[in-house]
């Protein structure tokens, strides 16, 4: 038995390893630097890769549903207690793991699938599905942003795929002193005891290879939006929360989840302003963002 434990954020989570020479390294690539020598003793869920689980549901296990995303197709049932069975397979079709979990999925069991490449699909998937939702009960969310760090505070780019956030953080790389990037895909926010809003850098960051384990307060979040000129204005609260929940990831047909999530996204727009920017891929568009979420 091979364990390891990891903390992305301020959460650890410990993975089980049947086979004692399991090259995690190949399996969760982008892990390396998260890698801790122990937990606190609580970690946020335990995942143990067997291969013995049941490949389709148990007989009478309510189907939820088939779901395409932009990096897989999930097939989620869940039993009559609550427990989760996953199918996680790769945007071609090929199935990479099937993912058991409780209600909370802090007690996770995965079977990987599959040619190589497609089990380090199934692994990381299944690492990143139950961090994001053991990980809603404890006011941390997982946003599908891009993230630039300057003068110590985080400010996230959002938008649907293919909007523009990753050129946008590069245009704040290029044009605005001192800027770097901390994530480009998917980072983790969460809310200190003291109710202070940071965001961190995790091993999952998309095409974009930034791997940082360091965090920093947010300074504001901005939803983007293509268009023939730049433009920029503030977000009310309401609009606010709006905007960052179309950026979160949710199981909307559970309802527990969906409302810590829900509940973490209200106090977060409490505290942290949020824009909204009709802009162009230019430097332009760089400036007058940086100007009005440091400046305003």
């Amino acid at each position: 038995m091979k364990t390891l434990n990891f903390k992305v954020g301020t959460r650890f989570y410990v993975l089980h390893f049947a086979d004692d020479a399991a090259p995690y390294e190949e399996l969760l690539p982008s892990h390396g630097v998260f890698l801790q020598a122990q937990t606190d003793g609580n970690p946020l869920f335990e995942m143990s890769v067997v291969d013995n689980l049941p490949e389709h549901p148990e007989e009478h296990t309510e189907t939820i549903g088939d779901f395409v995303g932009d990096n897989g197709i999930y097939h989620v049932a869940r039993n009559a207690n609550g427990d989760y069975h996953l199918r996680i397979s790769s945007p071609d079709g090929r199935l990479a793991a099937v993912f058991l979990c409780d209600s909370f999925f802090r007690k996770c069991r995965v079977m990987l699938c599959g040619t190589p490449d497609v089990r380090r699909f199934g692994m990381e998937n299944s690492v990143i599905i139950a961090y994001t939702y053991a990980g809603a009960y404890q006011s941390a969310l997982t946003i599908h942003a891009s993230v630039a760090v300057v003068d110590g505070k985080a400010y996230a780019f959002l938008g649907r795929s293919g909007t523009g956030k990753s050129t946008h953080c590069e245009l704040w790389l290029k044009h605005i002193d001192g800027a770097v990037r901390l994530n480009d895909d998917n980072p983790v926010v969460e809310i200190h005891p003291d109710g202070d809003v940071w965001i961190y850098g995790s091993p999952w960051s998309g095409k974009t290879p930034v791997y940082k384990k360091e965090g920093y307060k947010v300074g504001g979040f901005l939803r983007l939006h293509q268009a023939p000129k730049n433009s920029i204005r503030r977000l009310s609260v309401l609009e606010g929360y709006a905007s960052l929940m179309g950026s979160v990831s949710s199981m909307f047909w559970d309802r527990e989840s969906s409302d810590c999530i829900k509940a973490t996204i209200t106090r977060v727009v409490r505290h942290i302003p949020c824009y909204d920017m009709q802009c162009l891929p230019d430097e332009s568009a760089a400036r007058m963002s940086h100007t009005a979420m440091t400046k305003g």
